[in-house]
């Protein structure tokens, strides 16, 4: 009589239990690889994201200028009026920045205002012209609430870049009273959670010292002044508003105004370096 050989009951049962344990092992590779993969589309999309929104504002605050406002416009007009220099003499809203009242976040341990308001005229407009003339546009950031995202204690902020030809609308209000007054609106960034601009201004006696400030424009230190950095501090929502990731970012502004201040500091330290 034949007997035929087959496995044992514990044969089957040790072969089962590596079977899953390979099985397992696996699955957990996969789980792995599947997670890494996610998070670098994520950091991808993100830093995409990131990238076009710090070039654009990096671009536009880097080349703001110091001038009177109504001194171009009467330039055009080849109308020059005293009356309205005298207007202007005060306060030429070279820059100003408002901040959302009482809205505050931390970054790093320090405390950050939450930005609302940007303006400010620059050389970079969305326009291109022909490249031996210069465009001067008033540039305007606006962070706003995303009422349709926003969820309970979770608020979502949009920001929107704006620029007009009328040198003089610091507030980007409509008017009819300037024929190139149209105010173009663009969409920057959008799933923000946090943004902050702080300002440093080098004091000119001590160059070691300098002014912070998250404001600018309404304190008469900073009135027909253009600060020396600006330091951005940012936060995006995730999709789903369960994470949030922080990027930073210094500009140096680079001001005809302050190249006009150090040339004529240098300029009298080499007269007294010549007198002695």
């Amino acid at each position: 009589m034949k007997i035929n050989k087959a496995f044992t009951l514990l044969e089957v049962i040790i072969s089962l239990g590596i079977s899953a344990f390979i099985i397992f092992g696996v699955m957990r590779i996969y789980l792995n690889l599947q997670n890494i993969i996610d998070k670098t589309y994520l950091n991808s999309k993100y830093n995409k994201k990131v990238y076009i929104f710090l070039n654009q504002i990096e671009k536009d605050i880097s080349t703001m200028l110091a001038i009177d406002a109504q001194d171009e416009i009467d330039k055009k007009q080849d109308n020059k009026k005293e009356n309205k220099k005298d207007e202007k003499k005060d306060n030429k809203n070279y820059l100003k920045t408002v901040v959302y009242d009482i809205e505050s976040f931390k970054y790093m341990v320090k405390k950050y205002e939450l930005f609302k308001s940007l303006s400010f005229i620059s050389t970079n407009s969305y326009e291109i012209y022909d490249e031996k003339n210069v465009k001067l546009v008033r540039v305007g950031y606006f962070l706003e609430k995303n009422k349709e995202k926003s969820v309970k204690d979770k608020i979502v902020y949009n920001l929107f870049r704006k620029e007009t030809y009328d040198l003089n609308n610091v507030d980007f209000k409509s008017s009819d009273d300037f024929k190139d007054s149209k105010i173009r609106s663009f969409l920057i960034a959008d799933n923000i959670k946090e943004f902050s601009i702080e300002y440093q201004l080098l004091k000119k006696e001590d160059k070691n010292k300098e002014i912070n400030l998250f404001t600018w424009g309404q304190k008469d230190e900073t009135k027909n002044l253009l600060p020396n950095y600006a330091f951005l501090v940012v936060s995006f929502w995730n999709d789903k508003l369960t994470e949030s990731y922080f990027f930073t970012r210094l500009i140096n502004i680079f001001s005809a105004q302050h190249f006009n201040e150090t040339n004529k500091k240098e300029e009298k330290n080499m007269e007294n370096g010549n007198k002695n």
